[in-house]
């Protein structure tokens, strides 16, 4: 994940979202178990300091939710970090435009739920 260390451009968010939301949404549960890694949660929540349009929050959104969803109770609980919360958080400031805010609503509800 050194991308997301180093991808400080608006680019890099696209890229690394794309990349990962097509992964995911093809990969079976089994896989996405063995491929969601603190490293990939980390990487995702650092990459969420550069989404700043409507366009990156839409992309980076809908790779946090293809990474999480239909896999296991472990896999999921890495999601459950303060780190995730604050990169939902900092993105719905510029979730303004009606596709942004459908990919990102149910992260944020979904954040908030894990930490229940």
């Amino acid at each position: 994940m050194s991308m997301s260390t180093n991808g400080t451009r608006l680019d890099a968010v696209y890229s690394f979202s794309i990349a990962i939301r097509e992964i995911m949404s093809v990969a079976g549960a089994h896989v996405k178990d063995t491929l969601v890694s603190p490293n990939l949660v980390g990487g995702i929540a650092r990459m969420s300091t550069y989404a700043t349009t409507p366009d990156a929050v839409r992309l980076l959104s809908g790779a946090i939710r293809e990474s999480a969803n239909r896999v296991s109770a472990s896999v999921q609980a890495m999601f459950a970090t303060s780190s995730i919360v604050d990169a939902s958080v900092r993105m719905s400031t510029y979730a303004k435009t009606p596709d942004s805010v459908r990919r990102h609503a149910p992260l944020v509800f979904y954040t908030g739920v894990m930490f229940l």
